[in-house]
């Protein structure tokens, strides 16, 4: 299934709900999940990214066109953004 469909199953359930389901406070919203269709997504999407050996989001790849040095480097750290981007233009 792919990311976008998931994404129309997510809105289609949440859709449905009555809402007094929903918080009322802005930031507080409390959805229940009586058939547990949300979670089973959310165990597969979480799937995926185990098989992709992803460890952390969101997940930032650094690409350099040139010969030269090192072609991707994955950021890990959001702080060392610039210097990192820095340090591949200067290879």
């Amino acid at each position: 299934m792919c990311l976008r469909t998931r994404w129309r199953s997510i809105r289609r359930i949440c859709g449905d709900l009555p809402r007094s389901l929903l918080g009322s406070q802005a930031g507080a919203a409390v959805v229940v999940d009586p058939d547990s269709k949300l979670a089973g997504l959310v165990r597969a999407d979480k799937d995926v990214a185990v098989n992709l050996h992803l460890t952390h989001t969101p997940t930032i790849y650094l690409v350099s066109s040139k010969a030269s040095g090192k072609p991707y480097v994955e950021v890990t750290d959001t702080n060392q953004l610039y210097v990192m981007i820095d340090a591949m233009k200067k290879e």
